[in-house]
Parts: C-alpha cells; sequence; structure tokens
C-alpha cells in the first residue's frame, strides 16, 4: 500500500512539473493549473481543445487538475478495489490532458513531449501496482 501512496504522489508531482508552451516563453503546467481558474472567473481566455495552444493549455490544466484531485482521493482511500479503480480514473484523465497538448505535435512544442517522459514512466508504474494488487485481492478471494 505504501509504494502505491509513494507512486501516487509522485505522479501526481510529475505532472505538475510538465513545460508547457505559453506566449512566448515556457512554464509549468502547475502554475497554469492555478492561474486557469482565474482566468475561467474572468472568461478572458478560450477554453478549447483545439486551437492557440495557450487555449489547449488553460483546457489541459482544468483536466490535470481535476485528475490530480482524483489521485489525491485515491491516495486517501483505504479499500484497495476502490483505490485502483479511482487510480485508473485519475490516471486516464492526466494522460488525456498531455494528449491535449500534444495535438498538432511540431518542433516548437517537442519539450512538452520530452518533459512528459517521467510522467508517463510514474504513471506507467502506478498502473502496474494497481493492477498487481487487483491480481492479489482476486486470488486472495479465491481462497
Amino acid at each position: 500500500m505504501r509504494s502505491i501512496n509513494r507512486c501516487l504522489i509522485l505522479t501526481i508531482i510529475l505532472s505538475f512539473l510538465i513545460l508547457i508552451g505559453a506566449g512566448e516563453g515556457k512554464i509549468i503546467l502547475g502554475l497554469v493549473e492555478v492561474l486557469a481558474p482565474i482566468e475561467f472567473f474572468k472568461r478572458d481566455t478560450n477554453f478549447s481543445f483545439a486551437g492557440t495552444t495557450d487555449d489547449k493549455a488553460f483546457s489541459s490544466a482544468i483536466l490535470a487538475l481535476a485528475g490530480q484531485i482524483i489521485l489525491i482521493i485515491a491516495c486517501l482511500t483505504k479499500k484497495y478495489l476502490l483505490k485502483a479503480i479511482i487510480c485508473y480514473i485519475g490516471v486516464s484523465i492526466l494522460i488525456f490532458s498531455i494528449i491535449i497538448l500534444l495535438i498538432n505535435f511540431s518542433n516548437f512544442n517537442d519539450y512538452i513531449f520530452w518533459s512528459a517522459i517521467p510522467f508517463l514512466l510514474s504513471s506507467f508504474f502506478l498502473l502496474i501496482f494497481t493492477t498487481r494488487m487487483i491480481i492479489l485481492i482476486i486470488k486472495q478471494s479465491k481462497k
């Protein structure tokens, strides 16, 4: 259980540190996650899955924030099977938020892909741990 919680926390932190292009520079996704609700209530930015990089960044940040909150809930859950299901949902949302950023992949935003590799690896190991946990639960229930 501890290894899954550690992997959950690592996945959340690494998804927070993904570099994205914003305007003329680069910024971490976590900072956009903090700014996105403010921009949403100001109605200054368009939130869309297709469009400019800035619009996709805010949409991706909202999704990533939702996925991170779901993974925090999974970290606090004590039931193994429920924890695994919540992990699958949270990681799926986080990976979808990265896919949104990588649509129309070009040389300009290849750093998004390279900075997302540690997150993708940690989410892969998290899914392996949770799948292994489900298999162990099924084996124990058959006894």
